[in-house]
Parts: C-alpha cells; structure tokens; sequence
C-alpha cells in the first residue's frame, strides 16, 4: 500500500469463493477418505474417496496456495524475493503486482497498466470462482480510505474496536491518554493466588483482539499488547485493570490508523526505506530481560514494528540495545529484497536510527572484548550488514526516539509526540541522513548478502 501510493498506482480487490474446493486434485497417491454425511444416504459399508482438499484438512491451505501460485507463474507473474504470497509483473512501462492471503487478493497497477490489469482479472476470474470487488474499501477486517488525488492512504479498524468496546461493556467508559499508565510494570502473580476462570477467558479474548489490531493497524499499542499477552495464561484483577485501561484508550482513539502519503520525487524520503531501533533494559520485573522493538517507515508511515521480550538477559544497556539494532537490521534487509522485488531498489544504505552510542560503537567496531565476546554470534550479523552497507546505525536523541514507544509505557506528553510520527501525521524529527557521506558497496550485495 505504501508503494502504490507512492507510485500512483490503482488498487483492486478480488475475493475467490470457497477457494480450498477450486484446488487442483489431490495427487494420485493420495489416501484420503470421508464418512458419508446422512443427507447422502450413502450405503453405510462405503466410504468417499477426496478427489480436492476440504476445509479443515491440515493440507487444504497449502494445496490452495500452490494452486493458485501455478496459476500466476503461467500467466508471467514473478515471486518477490522467495516469497509465497507477493508477486510482481512488469512489462516496459506497464506495472502490476499482487499479493493474497488465503483467498483475497490485492492487485495494484499503474495507468499503463490499466488495460492488462483488466484483462488478468477476466482471466483470473474464468479460471477461479470468485469477484472481482473493484478499488479497495476493506481488507482482512482493515478499512482502507485511499484517496488517490490527494496521494493518501490510511489504514484503521475502528468498527473492530467499537465491537470489542461494545462486547466488554465499555463502550460509555472515559478516555485516557495512553494505552497503559506511565511506569506501569506488570508481574506474575504469587504461586498462592487463586485466578478466576471466567476473568481469564474474557482477558484472553480482549487481549487476542488486541494482538490482532497492534499487528495490522495501531502500533501505538504494541507494546500496551505485548505486556498484556505475557500474562495470558494466568491474568489477575490487576492484569485485567490494566486491558481495560488500554480499551479506554482505544474509546478516545478509535478512529486513528495508519497514513502513507504521496511524496514528491525529489523528496529524500520518496521510497526510502528507515527505521528506529531500541530497547528498555530490564523491563520484565520476573525475568529481568528487556524488551526489544523496531520500527520502519516508507513512505510517511511504518510497514513493519515490533516489541518483544528479548530471549536472552543483556547484562548492559548496550547489549540490549545492541540485540535490539540486530533485529531490526534483519527485518530492514528483508524488506530491502522485497522492495528491490516490487521494483523498488534501495540504492543506498537504510537509516536505522539508535540512541544508544555505545550500540554504535559496538556494531561498528569488529574487535571482540571481552565484555561483549558472550554475545550470540547470530547477533554480531549486524556488524556485517553494517559493512556491507546494508544498514548505518545513525545516533538519534532519546527525545526524537520514535521507537521508544514501543518499549515502555511513556508519559502522556512524549507518547502523544512519538504517535503523531507513527502514524504518519507528523514528520520524524530525527536527525537526517546524508547517503553521500559513505561509500556503498555494489547494489547486487547491499540487497541480496
């Protein structure tokens, strides 16, 4: 979606009806078998022989897939990067590419492509069961306002928040300010304490939801979501106090979602790929590991974030944050092959902004110490993708650390600061990267090393 916008580019959905049961035959070896239902008035001796996958067979998914895939390969369609799901076809001028999950699919052209576009459709549409539901409205329960004069798009769910506001009760309840209160450090309960089975089924019902809304649209709640989900198994009335008070900060923020917006070409940020990175060392009050988390932006709005508990205890704030950096740099060079994939080169080395200047140093300096040689190896990949030119490390003051809301729960004023960049409503205000200032390494290695 970032790149159509920015490439003016139309965007159609299509969804397949019942798409598992338009799946090529099972191959000849198969010995898959169905109980006749009742209605068939089968003889009770004989059992059906599957000829097609059926919903609920572990293998219908991926015989759907593989399906479809063949079918787009005929037609001259190119996977992304290896990927499954993402594919591209360009021919001279005329640009198309399409991605699908299970049975919908997005299809995005450019104006020379207009014609061709329509015709894949027919096409697609004489072969597969199915409609074509024309620009994109909604998506996978995610509303999408496209407005292609003005060269914007924004993504939001609010009519899923408003369910789950409805379905806990909240919907008349007061908003507050951020998703979690500032300081807020949630803990285990003691091994005596006796949990409410029925508060957990709804903790875990609102927290699922939860999960699902920081994943597709609303970042700033990621790591409101993620410290929630730690406590899934075994929530108590203060977990639950601390969901409702993220629900009450969706009641005054439901509207809110994701913009990308066109840039002008000679916008030094015009399909640039850049991100933040950092970490709250320490964080868990039970484990003391500390959260990790990154996001990365294209185009005026992130397309990829995370905050998540490091796996291993980072003995410094360095190290933490040097783990940190090394996540975001392997989601940063995957990106960086999609984006080479859909056409989209990045001819220079992504940003990745840090505010830790040790983390820096360390990843710049290939000499271990012996206070960082206990590091996992698999982590030191960023000091090659620093070489390589793949990712700069650029320090970045905490206060313009967008990423920051993204480990902790901040006070009101700088979570407000860090959502409006989030969101894409407001320019990032860390410092700017100056391409011409490092020499790169060859375009083939800076994508595909």
């Amino acid at each position: 979606m970032a790149l159509a916008v920015q490439q003016d580019m139309d965007i159609d959905k299509i969804d397949i009806s019942q798409a598992f049961v338009q799946s090529e035959d099972l191959k000849p070896g198969s010995q898959l078998y169905l109980i006749p239902p009742p209605e068939a008035n089968e003889d009770p001796s004989y059992v059906w022989k599957l000829v097609k996958p059926l919903y609920g067979l572990s293998i219908a998914p991926r015989a759907w897939s593989q399906t479809l895939r063949n079918y787009l390969i005929s037609q001259g369609w190119q996977p992304v990067a290896h990927e499954d799901t993402v594919y591209s076809l360009i021919q001279g001028d005329k640009r198309m590419q399409l991605t699908f999950h299970v049975d919908d699919i997005l299809l995005a052209y450019n104006a020379a492509a207009h014609a061709k576009a329509a015709k894949f459709k027919k096409a697609l549409l004489s072969r597969f069961d199915g409609r074509d539901e024309g620009p994109l409205t909604t998506y996978l329960g995610v509303d999408v306002n496209y407005n292609k004069s003005a060269g914007t798009l924004k993504i939001s769910q609010e009519e899923l928040i408003r369910d789950l506001l409805e379905r806990t009760g909240l919907s008349d309840c007061n908003p507050v300010s951020t998703p979690l209160p500032p300081g807020t450090r949630l803990a285990k309960p003691s091994p005596n304490t006796v949990l409410d089975k029925a508060l957990g089924v709804r903790y875990r019902e609102v927290v699922g939801t939860l999960q699902y809304l920081a994943t597709w649209t609303r970042v700033d709640i990621a790591h409101a979501a993620h410290c929630l989900a730690k406590h899934s198994a075994a929530p108590t009335e203060e977990h639950w106090k601390a969901a409702k008070h993220t629900l009450r900060y969706l009641k005054g923020t439901c509207s809110d979602g994701i913009t990308y917006t066109r840039l002008p070409s000679s916008h030094p940020h015009a399909n640039k790929l850049f991100g933040y990175s950092d970490s709250d060392w320490a964080a868990c009050v039970d484990t003391r590991k500390s959260v990790g988390a990154y996001v990365l932006f294209l185009n005026g709005g992130p397309v990829s974030w995370r905050s998540k508990q490091q796996t291993s205890v980072a003995l410094s704030t360095c190290e933490a944050e040097f783990m940190a950096a090394s996540k975001a740099s392997t989601e940063a060079l995957w990106l960086r092959r999609i984006l080479a994939g859909l056409g989209c080169v990045q001819r220079t080395c992504t940003p990745l902004y840090e505010d830790n200047r040790a983390a820096l140093l360390l990843a710049d300096n290939p000499v271990h110490k012996e206070r960082t040689k206990h590091i996992d190896m698999h982590l030191h990949s960023l000091r090659e993708r620093v070489a390589n030119g793949v990712v700069k490390l650029i320090q970045c003051p905490t206060h313009d650390m967008t990423a920051d809301a993204l480990t902790k729960a901040l006070p009101a004023p700088a979570f407000r600061r860090h959502r409006e960049v989030l969101f894409g409503r407001a320019p990032h205000t860390a410092p700017e990267f100056h391409s011409n200032l490092y020499a790169l390494v060859a375009i083939e290695r800076c994508i595909y090393s």
